[in-house]
């Protein structure tokens, strides 16, 4: 009987390590790995197409993105910033309603993105597409991602340079 009390002393306690292990590697692993895959920061007037529909969807009020400013864009003053963010979830478990969106700044006039609500899998990897129309002539960004572990939401947020002189293998 005491042999067999040792040895389960024992598996409990392994048990015991290997949960608290596991514990506290998921709540390292929460925040993403987030890379820039692509930052480009395009005149208006290289993007004549894509401009005029969305001032065209602005004037409706039929545009999909979420508008920061009703006025309408001038094409010459504006500037279309793409992103692309890919999401590395190192964590035990999966990420549930993933969502980018930009801070903000004063010039900022829409963003658009892929509203569809995404799940990234444990371990798995995943792309976010992020546009912005801006007349601001600040080409850096924060853009926020918020995801949801096990029903909790959390917030991580990146600085993006936008700028070409800058090579997207430089920036933090």
């Amino acid at each position: 009987m005491r042999i067999f009390l040792k040895i389960l002393a024992i598996l409990v306690l392994m048990v015991t390590v290997l949960a608290a292990g596991t514990v506290l590697y998921a709540l390292e692993t929460r925040v993403p790995e987030i890379t820039i895959i692509q930052s480009r920061a395009i005149p208006a007037a290289e993007a004549r197409d894509s401009f005029e529909s969305l001032q065209g969807q602005l004037e409706a009020g039929t545009c999909t993105g979420h508008v920061f400013r009703e006025e309408s864009p001038v094409l010459e003053n504006s500037t279309f910033l793409n992103l692309t963010l890919r999401l590395h979830n190192r964590c035990l478990l999966p990420m549930e309603w993933i969502e980018t969106a930009v801070v903000p700044e004063e010039g900022d006039i829409l963003e658009e993105r892929d509203e569809r609500p995404k799940v990234l899998a444990a371990f798995a990897e995943g792309d976010l597409p992020l546009r912005i129309l801006t007349e601001n002539e600040n080409m850096s960004r924060r853009i926020r991602i918020r995801y949801y572990l096990l029903g909790k939401a959390f917030d991580t947020e990146i600085q993006v340079n936008f700028n070409p002189e800058l090579a997207e293998d430089e920036q933090p």
